[in-house]
């Protein structure tokens, strides 16, 4: 079922490294896909909540309309 594929990636996450989470999202085929680095480690969903909603309003929502 192909869906849309969005990374959200802290660029200081030291858990899923940077370059590997690109990388990969690379490799997958999808509808529509972006890789988005933003301020923050592994939890910048909760350390930045707001850069995180950012990115959500700018990439996912416009195709939920």
């Amino acid at each position: 079922m192909p869906v849309p594929f969005f990374v959200i990636q802290g660029r200081d996450d030291h858990v899923a490294s940077f370059a590997p989470a690109k990388a990969y999202l690379e490799e997958v085929r999808a509808p529509a896909k972006a890789f988005i680095p933003i301020d923050g480690g592994h939890f910048a969903l909760f350390t930045d909540p707001d850069e995180f909603v950012g990115a959500l309003r700018k990439c996912v929502q416009p195709l939920a309309l």
